[in-house]
């Protein structure tokens, strides 16, 4: 009898560490996701206004075409006279042109050399910094600032050129399953999210770039997807098997075009991939 309750006891001590334990790692990760959150928020915040807003002109290209200057006492001034005027307080007339401020980027990097650029895909919550580093391994778990942390950072392959201006560029990020880094890439494994949301923007300390995603699909961390630039017939091989594994009715283009990869953990293989390729 002695010996069955001794059983019973050490069982339940041991179930009892397990819910220990369990409790730990689930308390561990809730926290790791909000410190996350919360850093990443705060660098949001302190670039609100220095993030270019969307182009009005862009997306109604007539509106200022279109547009007239307003009247004054005198009656309309035109554009022309606007432009010539010399400005108030000026007396040569002359305008003096300060040099423009860097963009939010450029300013990023000052602080934290290793920044590259920053990713944003509408209609997802990808929305953060991009890295480079010395190797592929720091940023696995690591944020921008150096930090440990287990979600790591977005962070580009590191025999890429940091300017994209190699045929293929590459960013890694975790799967995280809370819905973290790029996580919400599993969305594209649908034609109907990529129709909606296609676009991946990518501002650089140069300028923002567009990309149109053309391909999704899973494979392996060893298969050819990851490669800086291809020959011709590396191309064209490769571009064959993407379109064996596309699950968007999308393709590759030439060889001439400059592709944007992004890859990350899949629950079916060991990646997933997607590839997008910038627009004129």
């Amino acid at each position: 009898m002695d010996i069955k309750n001794k059983l019973i006891t050490v069982i339940q001590i041991f179930l009892v560490i397990c819910i220990l334990f369990s409790g730990y790692k689930i308390g561990s990760y809730y926290l790791a996701g909000h410190k996350f959150n919360k850093e990443h928020e705060e660098l949001r915040a302190s670039l609100s206004e220095k993030k270019p807003a969307a182009n009005k002109s862009e997306e109604n290209p007539d509106a200022s075409q279109g547009e007239e200057p307003a009247e004054n006492e005198n009656g309309r001034e035109s554009s022309q006279e606007k432009a010539s005027a010399p400005a108030e307080g000026k007396g040569d007339g002359k305008k003096q042109e300060e040099a423009p401020e860097p963009n939010f980027v450029a300013q990023l990097k000052a602080k934290y050399p290793d920044m590259v650029g920053w990713i944003t895909i509408e209609g997802t919550d990808v929305d953060f910094p991009v890295v480079q580093g010395k190797d592929n391994e720091f940023y696995l778990n690591h944020t921008y600032k150096g930090e440990y942390h287990p979600f790591g950072e977005v962070f580009m392959d590191k025999d890429d050129k940091p300017d994209y201006s190699d045929q293929n560029t590459v960013l890694y990020g975790h799967n995280v399953r809370s819905g973290h880094v790029f996580h919400d890439l599993e969305q594209y494994k649908e034609q109907a999210f990529r129709d909606a949301h296609p676009y991946i923007d990518i501002d650089t300390v140069d300028g923002k770039k567009t990309y149109e995603i053309v391909a999704v699909y899973t494979a392996s961390a060893y298969d050819p997807y990851r490669k800086p630039n291809y020959s011709q017939e590396e191309w064209e091989k490769f571009r064959a098997w993407v379109k064996g594994k596309n699950r968007i009715k999308e393709s590759l283009p030439d060889r001439d075009a400059r592709i944007l990869t992004l890859s990350t953990c899949s629950d079916e293989e060991d990646r997933l991939v997607v590839h997008a390729v910038l627009k004129d």
